[in-house]
């Protein structure tokens, strides 16, 4: 699976919105909209989403995380929080950060609140109340990327697919019930025409009116 047109198309997402030299949120929606960028799902790979999901996020926490100024650093947290929004899987996939992410973080929001960038900070509080980060996991931008990515997609897929399977079975009960009550009232409108000595089993002639 080759991501690295992806990952170009991020580069030059924030490439544009650098040359804006702004540094507010709503400048950065205004050119991902500009740039249809949405639609870089439409290429998603049929497969392996969660490493295509994941491979997307650590590149823009790359780029948040990075040694460069705090200007070029702050589309990669715009860019972070899009993507996560915009993702057509249900239900989202988190954002795995390692511990060293974390810090990265926690420092990266501390410098934005000293230089006057109130956003950030209120960002990244949104970001943590919606739930987008799973926190402690090692480092994902070594080698074995992928595999580690597989391994802890999968307790969450487990985990969805346990609730599907629960709700099918509440599905499929309810809808017997429901078979079970149409089956009964059948059986007591046109028993009686199809069935009379069985139906006289179960009503009364005195009392419903039934004409055989």
């Amino acid at each position: 699976m080759d991501l690295a047109p992806f990952k170009l198309d991020i580069d030059e997402l924030l490439d544009d919105y650098a040359k804006e030299n702004c540094m507010s949120f709503t400048d950065f929606k205004r050119v991902w909209m500009a740039k249809k960028f949405s639609y870089i799902y439409e290429g998603r790979p049929k497969a392996n989403s969660g490493v295509f999901m994941q491979s997307l996020f650590l590149h823009c926490i790359g780029h948040m995380t990075s040694q460069s100024s705090l200007l070029q650093r702050l589309p990669g947290l715009y860019c972070l929080y899009c993507l996560y929004e915009c993702q057509p899987y249900k239900p989202h996939y988190k954002i795995y950060l390692s511990l060293e992410e974390s810090n990265k973080l926690k420092d990266f929001v501390i410098e934005a609140k000293q230089n006057g960038l109130s956003l950030v900070p209120a960002l990244v509080k949104r970001m943590l109340d919606k739930g987008m980060f799973l926190f402690g996991f090692i480092n994902l931008l070594g080698d074995n990327e992928a595999k580690e990515v597989d391994e802890m997609n999968a307790s969450q897929n487990k985990r969805v697919k346990f609730a599907c399977d629960k709700y099918v079975d509440f599905l499929l009960y309810h809808l017997s019930c429901l078979i079970f009550i149409i089956s009964i009232c059948v059986f007591f409108l046109q028993g009686s025409k199809l069935f009379p000595w069985l139906y006289s089993l179960y009503a009364d002639k005195n009392t419903l009116p039934i004409t055989y």
